[in-house]
């Protein structure tokens, strides 16, 4: 279906990992209508010139909170992420990146300074080691993380610290070679929702439920305190890159979700970088 997946919950994913998208070639001018959400994913791992071509585009205030990470491979991830950020938004806004304005809300999330707000173009990214992706859709509420499945000492006890009773049921319930999937599919698909709402971490993850089990479709199942808002959701789990999973939240009935990536540096013209 050329890349799109008309209805998140409609089956169930092929593996841990959740939904295997067709990721699209980067167009120029991307096309995002309502009801539709993109996906997009790049590399963060780039050659120095690139590196510091996109620091020189960013503006002052960005270069100097690059400035003030320490370590080398942070600040670059740092610099390329609001860079390719910055390239996307200008293109779905025919803008040249340093014309994009941004503001941060309350939780530090990045958003449309009020300026651009009247495009309803909402957006929401993620980054993990070097995957970064970025998730935009128009006038409903969007969140987006990943993370790469690596061993962990506890997870037992993350499971019972962050997850809901029902969710630590379900989790005990599963084969163990099935619960660190498991596990990262709940932990991303928590940290999306969260995102979409705008809450950052402030809000304890045990407070809502989703599904975990890799067989069955992510949703959101519960929200204490909030009697039938969970159906007022869409949850998807992806495949971000290999052993990467990522996890998207869309405020609203699922729609069709559009991949693209991953953006490269030669996908980066004069156009981006504002000459």
């Amino acid at each position: 279906m050329s890349g799109r997946h008309p209805d998140p919950a409609a089956s169930p994913p092929p593996h841990g990992l959740g939904y295997v998208p067709a990721w699209l070639p980067p167009p120029d001018r991307p096309d995002l209508v309502a009801g539709e959400t993109h996906v997009w994913r790049a590399c963060l791992q780039l050659p120095p010139d690139v590196a510091r071509c996109m620091a020189d585009a960013l503006p002052a205030g960005e270069r100097a909170r690059a400035e003030a990470i320490v370590v080398d491979r942070a600040r670059d991830r740092f610099v390329a992420s609001r860079f390719l950020l910055r390239t996307l938004l200008g293109r779905y806004l025919d803008l040249p990146p340093h014309q994009v304005a941004l503001a941060y809300g309350a939780h530090g999330k990045p958003e449309l300074a009020p300026g651009l707000s009247t495009t309803r173009l909402v957006f929401s990214l993620a980054h993990s080691r070097d995957c970064l992706v970025i998730a935009l859709d128009l006038g409903r509420a969007v969140g987006v993380d990943v993370e790469f499945i690596r061993p962990l000492s506890d997870v037992a006890g993350l499971v019972g610290r962050a997850f809901s009773p029902a969710e630590r049921a379900e989790w005990s319930a599963l084969p163990p070679e099935c619960r660190l999937e498991a596990f990262y599919r709940g932990w991303t698909a928590k940290e999306a929702w969260l995102k979409a709402r705008s809450t950052g971490l402030t809000w304890p993850l045990d407070w809502f439920t989703t599904s975990l089990a890799p067989d069955s479709p992510l949703r959101l199942l519960a929200v204490d305190g909030e009697p039938g808002s969970a159906s007022g959701w869409s949850l998807l789990s992806f495949e971000a890159a290999p052993g990467c999973i990522g996890a998207l939240a869309v405020e609203g009935a699922a729609g069709p979700v559009r991949f693209f990536g991953p953006l490269q540096p030669a996908d980066l013209g004069a156009r981006d970088a504002g000459a």
